[in-house]
């Protein structure tokens, strides 16, 4: 995100020093740590819930994907796999090694 060099951080701490005084500036520093935490435990779980969703939403694409990748030729029992020509047609076409040249 955005980095902070020591000496900004001892110019910042100075400054809240001055300006809260040094019987506050724990319980200032109390509350922000309590506050980044809440924001972190919020960004977690949004974060989570998000993912949730996400996988919720994919799982019938990722079953049709298994579906498709586990399609065989009846005639043969190999695995066939789509194959576009340059028409764009699909064409399924058996998998078979490709022959070695002796």
């Amino acid at each position: 995100m955005f980095s902070v060099s020591p000496a900004e951080m001892v110019t910042i701490a100075v400054v809240a020093l001055l300006v809260f005084g040094p019987h506050r500036l724990p319980e200032i520093a109390r509350k922000l740590g309590k506050l980044g935490r809440e924001i972190s435990r919020a960004a977690n779980e949004l974060k989570a819930g998000i993912e949730r969703e996400y996988d919720e939403a994919t799982e019938p694409l990722k079953d049709v994907r298994r579906k498709l990748g586990s399609t065989t030729d009846p005639a043969t029992d190999k695995p066939v796999s789509r194959r576009r020509d340059s028409a764009g047609d699909s064409t399924d076409q058996a998998d078979e090694p490709p022959e070695v040249e002796e």
